[in-house]
């Protein structure tokens, strides 16, 4: 059995926890802020189709005692060579091939107020690898491709090291190609679906649809039928080519939220991403959604789940038709947006 921790966007710890909790051969052992640490079982290759999570490391080691004070930068050299990286190395290599002397990056992040710098720490921690004859490669915004990346996070009095499991980060979907501003990540598009609690055979919307990244994801639940309308007609076209890239049959159309050219009790789920004008040039998109349209192509059983920093507006708009039934604020593009679950009044 070997130890894993995922690295997840803030506030989605407990749908992400969801997700790995499915998988045969799981033990929890911890839920932090932005982590999840937990033991499995099964083939690592397993873990890269988690869907709800930014990253999977495989756990390396963790040095204890580690206070703010600069001199416990020589006690990080000093740790690191004294971790069993040859085990880590294993779960890495069954899921892709590693040279002997791999290159390899250092990712590090600092909780805390500390008399040292994050800069400092990954240097920290090359010197104590200085002996394995490891090419290290600076972690700059276009460096050179890595065998590995090496996550260090200094939480607390503890440093965790990881080893990332796969080639590339699992927030990097394939089918992505094209994107506009205020696009979702994959794992918080899929956790909307997840809060949604979408039944099989679902009929899904999203009608604020962007680069189709909801209804993309909202594949793996076993909907049904996948629909992505937007009024602006370069996000239908980054829709359908995304959907395409995916090889999914996502109805991307043409439309305006407020007039939806669909029949009255068509749709089971709404998920939607509503602009909030952090990202995109929209900060009063709210008043353009119809909560009688949507209460209108919703099904009597049917929910409206939206993510938007502006529950203030949201709320009271929705009140008429709909009916709050739960709520999750998250972490997101340096904003605290909140994701709302609406069930159509009956």
């Amino acid at each position: 059995m070997n130890r894993y921790f995922a690295r997840v966007t803030a506030g989605t710890e407990t749908l992400a926890g969801r997700e790995i909790a499915q998988l045969d051969g799981v033990q929890p052992l911890a839920t932090e802020q932005r982590r999840l640490d937990f033991m499995y079982v099964g083939h690592p290759a397993d873990l890269l189709d988690l869907r709800s999570v930014d990253d999977v490391y495989v756990y390396v080691g963790e040095l204890a005692q580690i206070d703010h004070t600069r001199a416990m930068l020589a006690a990080i050299t000093a740790g690191v060579t004294q971790l069993d990286w040859g085990a880590a190395l294993q779960p890495c290599r069954q899921v892709r091939l590693l040279p002997r002397q791999p290159s390899y990056t250092i990712t590090a992040s600092l909780l805390g107020g500390r008399n040292y710098t994050r800069f400092e720490v990954a240097a920290a921690v090359q010197a104590g690898l200085a002996r394995r004859n490891w090419r290290y490669v600076v972690n700059e915004p276009q460096h050179a491709p890595v065998d590995l990346d090496m996550r260090v996070l200094v939480e607390g009095d503890a440093v965790l090291v990881g080893l990332r499991l796969g080639e590339t980060p699992l927030h990097r979907r394939p089918y992505k190609l094209t994107s506009l501003p205020g696009s979702l990540k994959p794992p918080v598009a899929y956790c909307l679906n997840l809060f949604a609690e979408i039944p099989p055979g679902a009929v899904l919307l999203d009608p604020l649809c962007g680069a189709g990244t909801i209804p993309i994801e909202a594949a793996a639940f076993g909907v049904s039928r996948l629909l992505a309308g937007d009024v602006n007609p370069e996000a239908v076209a980054c829709a359908a080519a995304n959907s395409a890239n995916a090889g999914l049959p996502v109805w991307a159309l043409h439309a305006d939220a407020r007039q939806l050219p669909l029949p009255d009790q068509s749709v089971d789920r709404i998920v939607s991403n509503v602009p909030w004008g952090k990202q995109v040039l929209q900060p009063d998109a709210l008043p353009a959604l119809s909560p009688t349209q949507f209460a209108r192509v919703l099904r009597p059983n049917g929910r409206c789940v939206l993510l938007t920093d502006r529950g203030d507006l949201l709320l009271p708009a929705a009140a008429e038709r709909f009916r709050l039934i739960a709520e999750q604020p998250i972490s997101l593009y340096g904003s605290h947006p909140t994701i709302y679950s609406l069930a159509r009044a009956q």
